[in-house]
């Protein structure tokens, strides 16, 4: 069995936060295709971004990244923002039948997705250096996407950190 990536990208405006994603009979999935031979997993995704799609990733920032457990196989996430998105990029987007979606009709991709045994990715909330702490949460049907915009390390176990957060109903 060829191994598989996933990919979304995060674009926000006045309406709230959307989400990249496949419409499907069951529901919404993330973006999922093969990891190309010879390639990483997040070249993979990159490579189909703009030759599949055509899209300008020179303009995209990995927002996060993440191993799920997507249809019961161990998949690698990568989360992408700070695309420009325009109706010719939605255009670009829907001839391979993705599309934009609010977070808020996403809550069951979102509660279906597996971070671990027993987490999750409701409850997902990530600790590293380079990018200090993400987490996605979702109470009551409204969504909380916080991203830290500053981490310091105060002792072994302890930090402090600033969060910059988009709430979307």
């Amino acid at each position: 069995m060829q191994k598989k990536v996933a990919g979304t990208i995060i674009y926000n405006d006045q309406q709230g936060s959307h989400f990249l994603v496949k419409h499907s009979t069951n529901g919404y999935n993330f973006y999922q295709l093969p990891v190309r031979a010879g390639h990483s997993p997040l070249a993979s995704v990159l490579w189909d971004l703009r030759y599949t799609i055509g899209i300008d990733v020179d303009q995209l920032r990995l927002y996060d990244s993440i191993m799920a457990e997507l249809d019961d196989e161990k998949v690698a996430v990568f989360v992408f923002d700070h695309l420009a998105v325009d109706g010719q990029v939605r255009a670009k987007f829907d001839r391979q039948g993705l599309e934009f979606v609010l977070a808020s009709e996403l809550h069951e991709l979102f509660t279906s997705v597996r971070v671990s045994e027993t987490m999750p990715f409701t409850n997902l909330s990530k600790l590293n250096s380079n990018k200090g702490l993400t987490c996605i949460l979702i109470l009551d049907n409204i969504y909380l996407v916080a991203a830290s915009t500053a981490v310091k390390q105060l002792a072994a176990s302890t930090y402090i950190v600033s969060f910059q957060i988009v709430v979307s109903e």
